[in-house]
């Protein structure tokens, strides 16, 4: 049984984060396109920003610190 948090204000990388997770699992079309989510983590970390090859794990470690910031 899937676990449930509740957030009182999430912030918009949160909530970005939501949005992307719940498009993966509703969608029939099997693409999904995380659009709003790299904008989001581009305006914490603006080294994204411009499309430039970026390490995967560098672009996980701002989405987590970000999220973690906005708790």
């Amino acid at each position: 049984e899937p676990q449930l948090i509740k957030l009182d204000h999430p912030g918009p990388l949160t909530l970005a984060m939501h949005q992307f997770v719940t498009e993966m699992q509703e969608t029939k079309r099997g693409v999904v396109t995380p659009k709003e989510l790299f904008a989001q983590v581009c305006k914490k970390a603006i080294r994204f920003k411009g499309y430039q090859q970026q390490d995967s794990h560098e672009l996980l470690r701002y989405l987590l610190d970000g999220m973690r910031a906005e708790e």
